[in-house]
C-alpha cells in the first residue's frame, strides 16, 4: 500500500480505539498516525525510510521481478514486508520511536506529552499497517521469530490494484467512525441532522 493509505488506516485504526475513553485523543491520533508508516523504515524509497541514514540492500529475484529491498544488518539483511512487517518489529519499533521522541522532547522546555499513549498509539497505526499490508500479494511475516511462513488475507492483489479502492473504503469508514465523535464534541454538519 502507498503512505497515504496507510495513513488513512492509522486515522481509521486511531478512531476505532477511540470509541474507548482515551485521556489523550490528539496524542493518541497523532501516534497512530505517525505509527502507520513505521513498518516501512525498512524499505529505503518509504517515507520514513527516506529519513533512516541506514544502509540500504537489495538482492534479485530473478528474472522479470523487482528485486527484494532492505536494510543492511548482520548477520542477515532486514528485508521489506519480513521483520519489520512482525508483530514483534512492530513493538520495538514503536518503543524505540518513543524513546528518540521522548529524548527530542527534552529539548522543548514545556512538553507535556503522555508518552506511554504515544508507544501504545504507534503500536495501534503500526497494526493498522501490517493488516492493510495482508491485502497485497507478498506475504509478510507476522509472527516472526516464531515462523517465518509468510501471511496475507484470502482477498488480496497488486497493490496498483488494490490501493485506491482500499483507500476509498478507509475513507468511508473514517466518516462512519467520526460522526457520533464530532457530534459529542460538539461539531455539528449534515450527519448530525
Amino acid at each position: 500500500m502507498k503512505a497515504y493509505t496507510h495513513v488513512l488506516g492509522g486515522v481509521s485504526a486511531a478512531l476505532i480505539v477511540m470509541r474507548l475513553p482515551v485521556p489523550h485523543p490528539v496524542t493518541w491520533m497523532a501516534a497512530s498516525v505517525v505509527g502507520s508508516l513505521l513498518p516501512d523504515w525498512d524499505l529505503p524509497q518509504s517515507v520514513v525510510g527516506r529519513l533512516i541514514p541506514w544502509p540500504a540492500v537489495s538482492a534479485s529475484r530473478g528474472r522479470g521481478r523487482p528485486p527484494r529491498l532492505g536494510r543492511a544488518f548482520w548477520p542477515h539483511p532486514i528485508w521489506h514486508r519480513h521483520q519489520a512487517h512482525s508483530v514483534l518489529g512492530v513493538a520495538v519499533v514503536s518503543i524505540l520511536a518513543s524513546l528518540l521522541l521522548a529524548m527530542v522532547a527534552t529539548i522543548l522546555p514545556h512538553a507535556r506529552i503522555a508518552w506511554p499513549w504515544v508507544t501504545w498509539g504507534l503500536f495501534c497505526g503500526g497494526l493498522s499497517h501490517l493488516a492493510l499490508d495482508g491485502f497485497n500479494d507478498e506475504r509478510q511475516w507476522w509472527l516472526w521469530p516464531l515462523t517465518k511462513h509468510g501471511f496475507r488475507w484470502p482477498l488480496h492483489a497488486g497493490v496498483r490494484y488494490i490501493d485506491h479502492l482500499t483507500a476509498g473504503l478507509l475513507l468511508f469508514a473514517i466518516f462512519i467512525l467520526a460522526a457520533p465523535m464530532a457530534h459529542q464534541w460538539g461539531i455539528h454538519g449534515p450527519w448530525s441532522r
